[in-house]
């Protein structure tokens, strides 16, 4: 038992240097943001999405001396994956390693891509008609309710006073943003690891979770 502890810990280390960044990462080119919207519009019925926004708790044992600080609403001990999902369930970035008691709209706003968007380090595809519009509009992420409506983030309408067009955004938003959550769920069915608390300290919990993410995007 002890030496595959040192295994794992050595394995995960290299995949993350190595491995991940080679298929876990953001577009590189206005081309390759536009293969992204050109995807989810053809799948999933949603045009100009740049991603599927959403953080999962990675629950886990917790750590010597830090008594509440990974304690989330959930009551268990965990950090957050906050993930941005492609149109075919890849991952595109990903953030581990902020404790479980911060919520999702503020670990994506110390993520780097979003502060990278904000300063204009990262350039979005240019504001385009809809199809059938006239008035161009600009690519975005979509988040569930956890995340501030922003210019490049979109959330759900509230769920009362729904007009009929409200509704149709509401589903056709829904179709693009369960992605980020279908990734989480074949991330765990495939490693059965995050199905119980992982009984390591948070800094190898991290690693672990880049080399499965890795692994994901590989397979």
């Amino acid at each position: 038992t002890s030496a595959i502890c040192y295994i794992i810990r050595d394995v995960c280390k290299a995949l993350k240097a190595h491995f991940v960044p080679r298929h876990v990462k953001i577009p590189s080119s206005t081309e390759e943001w536009f293969e992204i919207a050109k995807g989810f519009e053809e799948k999933w019925n949603f045009p100009h999405c740049l991603g599927a926004v959403d953080g999962k708790h990675i629950v886990m044992q917790c750590p010597a001396k830090e008594g509440s600080y990974y304690y989330n609403y959930k009551g268990t001990h965990s950090i957050v994956l906050m993930a941005v999902a492609g149109p075919d369930y890849e991952c595109l970035y990903a953030d581990v390693g902020t404790n479980g008691r911060v919520s999702d709209g503020g670990v994506w706003n110390k993520c780097r891509i979003a502060q990278d968007i904000e300063d204009g380090s990262i350039i979005l595809p240019p504001p385009q008609c809809l199809p059938f519009g006239v008035i161009k509009v600009p690519y975005v992420f979509v988040g569930d309710d956890a995340f501030a409506l922003k210019k490049n983030m979109m959330k759900p309408y509230p769920q009362h006073g729904l007009t009929e067009d409200k509704r149709v955004y509401n589903h056709r938003h829904s179709r693009a943003r369960r992605i980020s959550e279908n990734l989480f769920g074949i991330l765990a069915s495939r490693w059965r690891v995050f199905r119980s608390a992982l009984l390591v300290p948070p800094d190898t919990v991290e690693m672990i979770v880049f080399s499965t993410l890795g692994l994901h995007n590989y397979l």
